[in-house]
């Protein structure tokens, strides 16, 4: 009998980078580990994941209906999920440390509501939004220090993770997210519109900011500037805040073109002049990454998590993230290739584990108690 690894990402349901990142790592165990473990996935919906081959699926439809139940399963359920299948290594891809009994015990946190602050008028604007942002707050982190390891996409992350629960820096591994190889359609023709293309690819979460983006537009617009587009990979109707974000860019030069595949995404990204990221709080910042390929322009949020993301790269400008003025003066000088680019890699020291790919992190966690 082959020893078992349970990954359970069972809360993950959105179409966002947090269930890429189940797919990549479901599909790298169905491809290099399967032979020599039972993999064991406690998913929300199986179908999410339809090129997964090699994987037992145990399926919890009933997740996304309440809080109180996706608490039951993380700490009570599992518990029997463990007992039945004894794992070796049991590996939550979701934030939180489920009660569980395994060899080996691992968390994936990539969720930057454990530093952002809890604002009451996320309340307002996006309810679902603040009450998960409460529950990873405060009672995901419960049982932060069983785990054998702690996987972050950032050192900064990690040493904040280490200095408020009280977690020793050999715990953590830090694996940033890899660059896809994406077999995308470049364009052949010059581009031939005068059109300034701005792109800024989020989800339709309260802490993306968007309003900062909506707010620089209609500054640039009431200046007569026109010669814009903006694009945002949202629909504008996922829920109360997209649909919010909607009703205020009514009538500027902001389109709303949904969700997007990986493929689509780098098309996005050679089609546009530069990228918008005003986003408040990340574990990565995924995009700042990608777009470097390009050699274009950014427009990023002077804050930690873009600053050690965007690293030495040249040509970028940042702005406080609140301050739309400052935004759109920026996006003007872009647009008249007069952008002013600014350096500022903010690396912290630390003595924690780097991992780079799925590779590397499977490595070290079935070696944790060798």
């Amino acid at each position: 009998m082959k020893p078992v690894i349970v990954i359970s990402a069972e809360r993950l349901f959105m179409k966002s980078g947090a269930l890429i990142l189940v797919n990549d790592c479901l599909k790298f165990l169905s491809e290099n580990l399967s032979q020599q473990f039972e993999i064991k996935a406690l998913v929300f919906k199986k179908e999410l994941y339809p090129d997964i081959k090699n994987v037992t699926f145990i399926e919890y439809p009933n997740a996304r209906r309440h809080f109180l139940l996706r608490l039951y399963y993380e700490y009570f359920q599992f518990k029997k999920v463990s007992t039945k299948y004894h794992p070796y290594l049991w590996l939550s891809l979701q934030d939180s440390t489920p009660s569980v009994n395994a060899a080996i015990r691992a968390v994936y946190i990539h969720n930057p509501a454990l530093m952002g602050k809890l604002k009451l008028k996320y309340l307002f604007r996006q309810p679902s939004y603040f009450a998960y942002h409460t529950l990873a707050k405060y009672i995901y982190p419960l049982f932060i220090r069983k785990n054998n390891h702690i996987i972050v996409q950032q050192a900064m992350l990690g040493n904040f993770l280490a200095k408020k629960y009280k977690v020793s820096h050999d715990k953590f591994i830090i694996a940033p997210p890899e660059l896809s190889n994406t077999d995308y359609s470049p364009l052949v023709e010059n581009k031939t519109s005068d059109t300034f293309l701005f792109l800024y690819p989020a989800t339709a979460f309260v802490y993306k900011n968007h309003d900062t983006v909506i707010k620089a537009v209609r500054l640039l617009a009431n200046k007569g500037i026109n010669n814009i587009e903006i694009l945002f990979t949202i629909s504008g109707n996922e829920n109360k805040y997209a649909r919010s974000l909607r009703a205020k860019a009514e009538g500027l030069k902001i389109t709303f073109i949904n969700f997007v595949s990986k493929k689509e995404m780098y098309e996005l990204y050679e089609r546009s002049d530069c990228l918008l990221f005003p986003s408040l709080a990340e574990s990565w910042g995924l995009p700042l990454r990608e777009f470097q390929a390009f050699n274009k322009s950014i427009l990023a949020a002077d804050v930690l998590y873009a600053n050690e993301t965007i690293g030495d790269y040249n040509k970028v400008a940042y702005f406080p993230p609140s301050d739309y003025r400052k935004l759109a003066t920026l996006m003007e000088d872009a647009i008249k290739k007069q952008l002013a680019y600014q350096k500022k890699s903010k690396t912290p020291a630390t003595l924690m584990t780097t991992a780079n790919g799925w590779d590397e992190v499977f490595r070290i966690l079935l070696n944790s108690n060798k």
